[in-house]
């Protein structure tokens, strides 16, 4: 369950980065992420976190370089993204880690927002972390 959590909260931070190669539906500016997670078995829900970003050009005509499978502290590269499709202003992806975890998840990009949704499975293919993530530009960087 920890190693979920860890694997979930880095990869989240991924996506305050878009993670494909190709140019992304977004403007260049100032973002606001709001980060949501449910973990299955917790009787109560983690407050979603806010933080903000500012992407350039640069980050969103090659964003294949923000992206990472590391799988938290201490866990480099123990996860692979795999199976990327990449169509229109949308993205999917599944995850294979090395304890035997997976994931999968889903990008839609609308220029001035975009949404991330991903869900992790232990080893028995049980749900275990859900995440969402919402980003909206609200401005130039500064």
């Amino acid at each position: 369950m920890k190693n979920i959590f860890i694997i979930s909260i880095t990869l989240m931070s991924c996506f305050a980065s878009p993670a494909f190669a190709s140019p992304v539906n977004m403007r260049e500016g100032n973002w606001e992420i709001e980060t949501s997670m449910k973990m299955e078995r917790m009787p109560f829900p983690m407050p979603p976190s806010k933080s903000m970003h500012c992407f350039t050009r640069k980050d969103l005509e090659d964003s294949s370089k923000t992206r990472s499978s590391d799988g938290g502290p201490g866990r480099k590269n123990d996860c692979e993204m795999k199976d990327i499709t990449e169509k229109n202003a949308s993205a999917s992806w599944k995850l294979a880690c090395r304890d035997g975890t997976s994931g999968s998840g889903e990008a839609a990009y609308k220029g001035d927002s975009y949404s991330v949704n991903m869900k992790m499975f232990d080893k028995k293919g049980r749900e275990m972390v859900t995440t969402s993530v919402n980003g909206k530009r609200i401005g130039n960087c500064k």
